[in-house]
């Protein structure tokens, strides 16, 4: 008997054809093994070997049991053929996109053709005829199958396939490059477990630059050294940066820098790259090492345009510490969320540490860390009580280009100050809390919005810099007074962009009722 490996079901696209019209008793089917790359089929070869009658053909699947022979030659799709100890089947057996199993002393009287199969035989069973495995490119037509009873292959790409694929983006809005145009290629698939070389990379054209560079480019890979359990990152980057991406999405800022001109990025450009190692200790936990070396130079503002306020309005850029600036880093997070809807109880945390070791314009030799700490708690009645708490500090002065702010929709909601200042410090502390509750389905909107949520939340913040900096933890002593407080009432639902959010927010120290009017196009946290 000539034995076989499994198949690897490799499936991308093939033009429809046609193979021939059948009645076939449906079972349930039987997922497919895969261990081995056979060779390749053309879908023009795949059709031609198909062209044969008479056949028999089962869709799902076809056991054959003891005592019993059932004539040939079978066609099994989408399922597992099962040949019982004692059952002989007296033909050729086709399998595509399934299996064979044979047990005991199961008998196949003639050849055997494996497409997108596998094989599984115990040693007393019996193929007299040869063993053939391929993969194609092919999906079985359902509809028109179970519709009409014909045959026929579509196109078909394997959800769990590795692509390179050439895509486009346009990048935020903002001071610096308004509506740049992104084109690159990325090369994913988050479905594929098995180990990959991961990467994407991008060039920006900033049509509207006042002192960035027209092209900008921005490349990241992740290269698998141990299986899955250590990556080799590198980072290669020449563009602008800002370290606000935490408050506001990059959607989020293209709107409303669009319709109202205002702008809440502090941006820079940066010049350089960083490389090092990621530890996958288990499917919720991570830990990385980096080192980057960049060069940092200021940006200066231009006035944005605007569809509501066509009033050339805009804030200057901050300036920053200008030089190259050589850094390590060290990153554990622990994610025990099981998707990204977070309907059952999970964690979230992240620390990170930064040191730089390169002296320059801004001194930079500093220590700084970052704490993000999330707790999703799902409750009763379709509710969910969720907790969120940040810190960022140092050890040093840190150069202004990676001190925090308050401002921002992801910062504290609905804060007083308009517009947004540019106040900024080394010792950042955030607390967020929220209340939610589905809402029924609306039959109207059910396509478009899948899901309804009202919320209840409230932000209580702190900026402040050094006043002892070897004390990372003391401003968080300051009064009441210090901290920034808001409160407020939204709607939020999954939607086909995917999500978006309606806040009202009210600054708690304010001396009127004045509540903001948000418009999200992301997650609160």
């Amino acid at each position: 008997m000539k034995k076989t490996g499994a198949i690897v079901m490799i499936l991308s696209f093939i033009a429809a054809v046609p193979v021939s019209s059948v009645t076939a008793d449906v079972i349930y089917p039987v997922i497919s093994a895969s261990e081995s790359r056979p060779d390749k089929l053309s879908h023009g070869e795949l059709t031609e070997m198909l062209d044969f009658t008479p056949k028999t053909v089962f869709y799902g699947g076809c056991m054959i049991v003891e005592g019993e022979v059932l004539e040939g030659p079978v066609v099994v799709i989408a399922g597992s053929l099962d040949i019982l100890d004692g059952g002989v089947l007296n033909g050729d057996a086709w399998v595509i996109n399934g299996r064979l199993i044979l047990t005991g002393k199961a008998v196949i009287e003639g050849s055997v053709i494996l497409v997108n199969s596998s094989e599984y035989s115990s040693h007393e069973a019996l193929i007299k005829g040869d063993i053939a495995t391929y993969r194609a490119e092919a999906k079985l037509d359902d509809r028109l199958f179970e519709e009409e009873g014909v045959v026929e292959f579509i196109k078909y790409s394997d959800p769990k396939e590795v692509r390179t694929k050439l895509a486009f983006s346009g990048e935020s809005s903002g001071r610096v490059g308004y509506l740049s145009l992104g084109m690159g290629i990325k090369r994913e698939n988050e479905y594929h477990k098995e180990p990959y070389v991961k990467g994407r990379a991008w060039i920006s054209i900033y049509p509207f630059r006042r002192s960035v560079n027209l092209i900008a480019f921005d490349s990241e890979y992740s290269v698998p050294l141990s299986g899955e359990k250590v990556e080799l990152l590198l980072h290669l980057f020449s563009r602008p940066f800002t370290n606000d991406n935490w408050m506001i999405s990059d959607r989020e800022n293209s709107f409303i820098g669009i319709m109202t001109g205002d702008d809440f990025f502090d941006y820079w450009q940066r010049d350089g790259g960083e490389t090092g190692l990621r530890f996958n200790f288990s499917d919720n936990m991570t830990a990385e090492a980096l080192v980057s070396f960049q060069k940092e130079i200021s940006l200066a503002a231009h006035p944005e345009m605007s569809i509501l306020y066509p009033t050339d309005k805009y804030r200057i850029n901050p300036e920053i510490d200008e030089g190259e600036r050589l850094a390590v880093s060290a990153v554990v997070q622990l994610d025990t969320r099981a998707d990204d809807i977070w309907r059952e109880n999970a964690w979230f945390a992240r620390i990170r540490a930064e040191k730089g070791i390169a002296d320059g314009p801004g001194d930079f030799s500093y220590a700084a860390f970052e704490i993000d700490l999330r707790r999703y708690n799902f409750l009763p009645w379709n509710m969910r009580f969720d907790l969120r708490g940040r810190l960022f500090s140092s050890f040093t002065e840190v150069p202004r280009q990676i001190s925090r702010s308050l401002n921002g929709y992801g910062g504290i909601r609905g804060l007083s100050d308009l517009p947004f200042s540019t106040g900024r410090g080394d010792r950042m502390s955030l607390f967020s809390i929220e209340l939610r509750r589905c809402l029924p389905e609306i039959p109207l909107f059910k396509t478009v919005f899948s899901r309804w949520d009202l919320l209840l939340f409230s932000d209580i913040g702190l900026l402040a810099s050094a006043e002892n900096k070897e004390a990372p933890f003391s401003f968080l002593t300051k009064s009441s007074d210090a901290w920034k407080k808001t409160a407020g009432v939204g709607i939020s639902g999954e939607s086909l962009l995917p999500y978006v959010g309606f806040y009202i927010a009210q600054d708690l120290d304010a001396e009127r009722f004045e509540p903001r009017y948000i418009l999200r196009f992301n997650r609160s946290f």
